[in-house]
């Protein structure tokens, strides 16, 4: 019930160490190029939080609310070399997605928002995600066979990237969706590269 006050700071961070604490974020990508970024106590709201594309990036957010509405390949947190922990993520295709080296802990993804023909995850994983004692579902609550569009899982890995290998997933509760095609899909899917 807080009122927290506006973020004025950079959208793309590139000063190591940055922190960003108790405030209302509403850039439509925070783009992390630096190492050590801290995000916390805060509201991010509309707001893709990526390291894409930035080798040696890292960031930690805590007790924070990511939310979106149905955006063009909304990660909401990724991609790499992050933690999380007490976050919850609402909305987006997907709430988080670990291409490699993350920890998640302790968070709430869900509320998926889907448009096109996408397909909807709470937690994408590739490679060395740790996830410890979140509540994870994709519930967006309607499925469309015509063009795809619909939740894969609330846990997804597909081969598009890189393996799918060396993830730890431990006392995570999977929140049931009459419209998810699995609770969980490993990444077996024929076709793609790996």
């Amino acid at each position: 019930g807080q009122a927290l006050p506006l973020y004025a700071g950079p959208c793309t961070i590139t000063t190591a160490g940055s922190v960003i604490d108790g405030r209302r974020v509403t850039c439509a990508t925070l783009t992390i190029r630096t190492t050590g970024v801290v995000i916390r106590n805060s509201f991010l709201d509309g707001v893709d939080v990526t390291n894409a594309g930035a080798a040696g990036s890292t960031f930690t957010i805590t007790d924070t609310t990511v939310r979106n509405g149905a955006r063009d390949q909304c990660l909401c947190i990724g991609t790499h070399d992050f933690i999380a922990r007490r976050v919850e993520v609402i909305g987006g295709n997907r709430s988080m997605y670990c291409a490699s080296s993350c920890v998640i802990e302790d968070s709430w993804l869900h509320g998926q928002q889907l448009q096109g023909a996408q397909h909807g995850s709470g937690l994408r994983e590739e490679q060395y995600t740790q996830a410890t004692h979140n509540a994870i579902t994709c519930d967006f609550p309607l499925a469309d066979d015509q063009t795809s569009l619909g939740c894969s899982a609330a846990l997804t890995g597909y081969p598009d990237f890189a393996p799918i290998h060396h993830n730890t997933i431990r006392r995570n509760l999977f929140l049931a969706s009459p419209m998810a095609s699995f609770c969980v899909y490993g990444g077996a899917t024929s076709g793609k590269p790996y």
